[in-house]
C-alpha cells in the first residue's frame, strides 16, 4: 500500500473538492432558503408557527454563515495545496539541475585525478629510464601525496553522495520528500519549503 501521507493531492482532485464543498454549501442555503419561504407562508396562515419561523430564520443565518466558512476554508486550502505544489515542482527542477552539474563534475574530477596520477607514474617511468635512482628521483619532483589523492577521493565522493540524493529526492513521486535532499546544497531550500 502507498503512503499518502505527504502525497499532493492532483490538481483535478483540488478543484473537484473545492467545487463539490461549494456546490453542498450552496445546496445548504438553497434549500433553507426554499423552507424559509415555506414557513413564512404557513405562518402567516397560522399566527403560532411564528416562533417556528424565527427558529428557522437563525438556522438559515448560521447555515449560511457555515457555508460561507467552508467556502472560504476550501479556497484556502487549495490555494495552500497549489503554492506547495509549485514549491515542489521548483525544488524538483533544482535538484535535477544540480543532479546533471554533479555528473559532470564527479566526471571532470575523475578525469583530473586519473589525469595527475597517470603523469606522475609516467615521470617517475622517464627519470627511471634516464638512469636516476629512487632517491635522485623523489629529489627531481614530487608527486601527489597519498593525502592529496585521499582528499580528491573524499571530494568524489561527496559530490557523488549529494547526487545520489538528488536522484533520490526526483524519483520521489508523488511524495517528494525534502527530507531527501538532507546533506546537499539544496537541504536549506528544502526544509525552508518543507515548513
Amino acid at each position: 500500500m502507498t503512503d499518502t501521507t505527504n502525497q499532493l493531492p492532483r490538481p483535478g482532485h483540488v478543484c473537484r473538492w473545492l467545487r463539490d464543498s461549494n456546490v453542498a454549501a450552496q445546496q445548504a442555503a438553497a434549500t433553507l432558503s426554499t423552507a424559509r419561504a415555506l414557513l413564512q407562508d404557513a405562518a402567516n396562515a397560522d399566527p403560532s408557527l411564528k416562533a417556528l419561523s424565527a427558529e428557522l430564520e437563525t438556522l438559515s443565518a448560521s447555515v449560511e454563515s457555515l457555508a460561507a466558512r467552508i467556502s472560504a476554508e476550501a479556497q484556502a486550502e487549495a490555494d495552500r495545496i497549489e503554492v506547495h505544489a509549485a514549491e515542489v515542482a521548483d525544488l524538483r527542477t533544482k535538484a535535477t539541475r544540480r543532479m546533471f552539474a554533479l555528473h559532470k563534475e564527479i566526471d571532470r574530477a575523475k578525469a583530473i585525478l586519473k589525469s595527475k596520477i597517470d603523469h606522475d607514474e609516467r615521470r617517475k617511468a622517464e627519470l627511471s629510464k634516464a638512469g636516476l635512482s629512487a632517491k635522485e628521483i623523489a629529489r627531481a619532483f614530487t608527486p601527489m601525496s597519498s593525502s592529496e589523492v585521499e582528499l580528491a577521493h573524499a571530494q568524489i565522493a561527496a559530490m557523488e553522495k549529494e547526487r545520489d540524493a538528488c536522484d533520490r529526492f526526483v524519483h520521489d513521486g508523488p511524495r517528494f520528500d525534502p527530507s531527501l535532499l538532507a546533506g546537499t546544497s539544496l537541504f536549506p531550500a528544502a526544509s525552508a519549503e518543507a515548513a
